[in-house]
C-alpha cells in the first residue's frame, strides 16, 4: 500500500512469540531497546512511531532516550514504572519474589504469583483496592485468583 506507513511489532527477547536461541539469562531493558533501535535502523532511516504497552512501555522509553533520532512519537501505555509510586519498596520486594519464583519454579507459577500481586495493588487514585484483594474480594476474583494459581501449580509438576 503505496503512502501507508508499515506497522511492525516486535516481542521482546525469548517472550512469546521471540524465541531464544541463547541460555536464557536476567535481561536489561537496554538489551531490548537496543534490539528494538537495531530492527527500525534496518526497516529504514525515518523517525518511527512508537507504542510500548506494559513491560513494552520501559523498552519503549529507553528507546526514546537512548535512540532519539529514531523516535518520532511515543506512546506508552501502562507502563510498570514501580520507582515512581509511593509504595515502590513494597512492590519492588513482590516484583522480586515472582522474579525468585519464576528462576526457582518457572513460568507458570511465576505468573500466578504475578497476577495476584497485580490483583491486589492500591487503585488508581492511591486508595480502595482492586478486587481480589483480601479485604472484601468477591467470588468471582476469588476464581479468577484461584485459577492462576492452579495455573502456576499445575506449571510446577511439568
Amino acid at each position: 500500500m503505496p503512502g501507508r506507513p508499515a506497522v511492525v511489532t516486535c516481542d521482546q527477547r525469548g517472550l512469546s512469540r521471540s524465541t531464544l536461541t541463547t541460555t536464557p539469562a536476567d535481561q536489561d531493558v537496554t538489551v531490548f531497546s537496543q534490539g528494538a533501535a537495531l530492527l527500525l535502523a534496518a526497516l529504514g532511516d525515518e523517525p518511527a512511531f512508537v507504542l510500548g504497552n506494559s513491560g513494552g512501555a520501559l523498552t519503549a522509553l529507553d528507546l526514546a532516550v537512548r535512540h532519539s533520532e529514531q523516535v518520532r512519537a511515543l506512546i506508552v501505555h501502562e507502563s510498570p514504572a514501580a520507582e515512581l509510586l509511593p509504595d515502590r519498596e513494597q512492590r519492588r520486594a513482590a516484583f522480586r519474589d515472582v522474579h525468585d519464583t519464576y528462576r526457582a519454579h518457572g513460568v507458570g507459577a511465576a505468573m500466578g504469583k504475578f497476577i495476584a500481586t497485580q490483583r491486589c495493588a492500591p487503585g488508581p487514585s492511591g486508595h480502595g483496592r482492586y478486587r481480589g484483594c483480601p479485604e472484601g474480594e468477591s467470588k468471582e476474583a476469588k476464581g479468577d485468583l484461584r485459577s492462576a494459581k492452579e495455573k502456576g501449580k499445575d506449571a510446577l509438576k511439568n
